[in-house]
């Protein structure tokens, strides 16, 4: 939704720092936050105006925000790895810290008491085609927005961060 974050973009750097904070409020307590990094190849390149090349995914992070603590801070390093044909490849690493705070310990044991979803939605569910319906509309409008966005998030970068080819059936998880 509202909640995309775009960092600045570092040009000429093989190991690029950021030092940036973010803060979001949360309403669902079964938010994944997912950190992409890509490399903008429409940037400070020749070839931008030809409209072939796409964006490098360097890869991502994902943190449940289910599973960490209250008040404490977590600081990682992750390996960011990339599926390519030729198998799994490391491209680099994010050392990242997170806070999750709350204002009520109250607040957080309620909304996970109750369902995340209207009762209407337990007795008549969506089927598999229309929730996978829902998800591709749900992100053409997410990729229309951020494609006018200053400067413009192209629409594969969208998909990558959405997972939208995630539910295609996949050799190497068959394996």
């Amino acid at each position: 939704g509202q909640k995309w974050v775009r960092t600045r973009t570092i040009l000429d750097s093989l190991s690029p720092r950021w030092n940036e904070q973010y803060t979001w409020e949360v309403y669902d307590p079964c938010t994944v936050v997912t950190l992409g990094v890509f490399d903008n190849c429409h940037l400070g390149s020749a070839q931008s105006g030809n409209g072939v090349s796409r964006d490098a995914r360097i890869g991502k992070v994902r943190i449940r925000l289910s599973t960490l603590e209250a008040h404490k801070i977590y600081t990682h390093s992750f390996p960011l790895l990339v599926l390519q044909p030729h198998g799994l490849k490391k491209t680099g690493e994010l050392q990242i810290s997170v806070r999750f705070t709350t204002l009520s310990l109250a607040n957080i044991i309620y909304n996970y008491g109750h369902p995340l979803l209207p009762k209407m939605h337990y007795i008549f569910p969506f089927t598999v085609n229309q929730v996978d319906g829902l998800r591709y509309q749900a992100m053409n409008i997410v990729a229309a927005r951020l494609g006018r966005a200053e400067p413009p998030l192209r629409k594969e970068v969208v998909e990558y961060m959405l997972d939208v080819d995630s539910h295609l059936w996949s050799m190497r998880r068959s394996k």
